[in-house]
């Protein structure tokens, strides 16, 4: 049987392109498998334990909980769904799907395209600074996922996240830029903010009505907290759920300066909104006081709004 289990790895590192690597990177000698997944790429596997150091079960089986750890430079390879009575995942650690609850990506450029699709038990994806990208289908249907945290380095996100019907907690980067077409589809989150970083949305970013069957009309969004200058924007990426008699809410907020103004209040940055962790006064830079304030000396004073 362990044969066997080895003979279709290696062939399914084949047929991704990821050749498996007989030397795992330091420090991992608890690893069930390593694999090559781009020039300057590594992916291991190795066991979850407690602090008592017991190996931890995956949630109602008896299987480890394994972490798969991504690890390398530049940008991880593409892999590719596969459907045919059912989907999965041209990615090596695929057929590891069962036993996979947590994910980190330290180091690279990208996310690859399906690098993780199909995973039902993760629950936990950590993604370190650095990281640029977010590809198609990245994350696609991990059902198991419920909060995410994306680092202050990523600029685009494509429909990376979609089909995680228990994803509820999003925090965006202040980088982004671009939030593309079912970034967001058919997730279980209800309040979002939109960085001021950010100069598009998708009208498709958190569903579409027009899907065959409604399938994306599952997308329960509430309320997006949209800076006044792409509101536009925020208002058409939900319009679709408003056709349906849905209720929906797209919430501007001003930005002045490096901070955010919303309901009479002062914010360090937009995703402080939904914390209620507002400023008692507006502060100013050097640069923004030595335009708005009166020079006295060698000092400002300094005019709060």
């Amino acid at each position: 049987m362990k044969k066997k289990i080895l003979v279709f790895t290696l062939v399914l590192c084949w047929q991704s392109n990821a050749m498996a690597i007989a030397n795992c990177p330091q420090g991992t000698t608890e690893n069930v498998d390593c694999w090559s997944c781009g020039v300057d790429c590594t992916a291991y596997l190795s066991n979850i334990k407690d602090e008592a150091g017991n190996i931890v079960k995956v949630s109602g089986t008896e299987t480890a909980s394994q972490k798969l750890t991504v690890i390398g430079t530049g940008d991880m390879q593409n892999y590719s769904p596969v459907c045919d009575n059912g989907c999965s995942s041209t990615s090596p650690w695929y057929t590891f799907r069962d036993s996979i609850t947590d994910i980190k990506v330290e180091g690279l450029d990208s996310v690859g395209g399906w690098a993780f699709s199909f995973m039902n038990k993760v629950s936990s994806v950590e993604l370190s600074e650095g990281l640029k990208e977010i590809k198609t289908g990245a994350f696609f249907e991990n059902s198991s996922l419920t909060s995410i945290e994306i680092p202050d380095s990523v600029e685009s996100i494509s429909d990376a996240f979609n089909d995680c019907g228990l994803l509820s907690s999003v925090k965006l980067p202040s980088s982004l830029k671009t939030l593309d077409a079912s970034a967001f589809s058919n997730a279980a989150i209800e309040n979002i903010v939109i960085p001021t970083s950010v100069t598009s949305v998708s009208a498709d970013a958190f569903g579409n009505a027009t899907s065959a069957g409604g399938y994306y009309s599952k997308s329960k969004i509430i309320n997006v907290y949209c800076n006044e200058e792409i509101a536009n924007q925020c208002e058409a990426a939900v319009q679709w759920k408003r056709d349906l008699g849905k209720e929906v809410n797209v919430i501007p907020y001003q930005k002045d300066g490096h901070q955010i103004f919303y309901n009479n209040h002062w914010y360090n940055s937009a995703n402080d909104i939904l914390f209620g962790t507002y400023l008692k006064k507006r502060v100013y830079t050097v640069e923004e006081a030595q335009k708005v304030s009166k020079k006295t000396g060698n000092t400002f004073k300094l005019r709060y709004k």
